[in-house]
């Protein structure tokens, strides 16, 4: 799984637990595209100051390596 948080300008207290989206990770060694509509979220407005993906795997090996090629922000 990942959690996607976000900090806006209207709503600055990062990593609050009420602003953030989950993503279920399919785990099988190859990259894949993940589309998250963010604008969904009730919070998701003003200017985005920073986000931060945590990402946590169950049932998967310490030293495991998770790997992310790129970030994408659209309107």
């Amino acid at each position: 799984n990942a959690w996607i948080y976000f900090q806006t300008s209207e709503s600055p207290n990062f990593g609050s637990p009420d602003k953030h989206v989950s993503c279920r990770l399919i785990q099988d060694n190859q990259f894949h595209d993940y589309v998250i509509d963010m604008s969904k979220h009730e919070k998701w407005k003003g200017n985005i100051l920073r986000l931060r993906v945590d990402i946590e795997p169950p049932d998967v090996p310490a030293g495991t390596q998770v790997e992310i090629d790129y970030i994408r922000l659209r309107e």
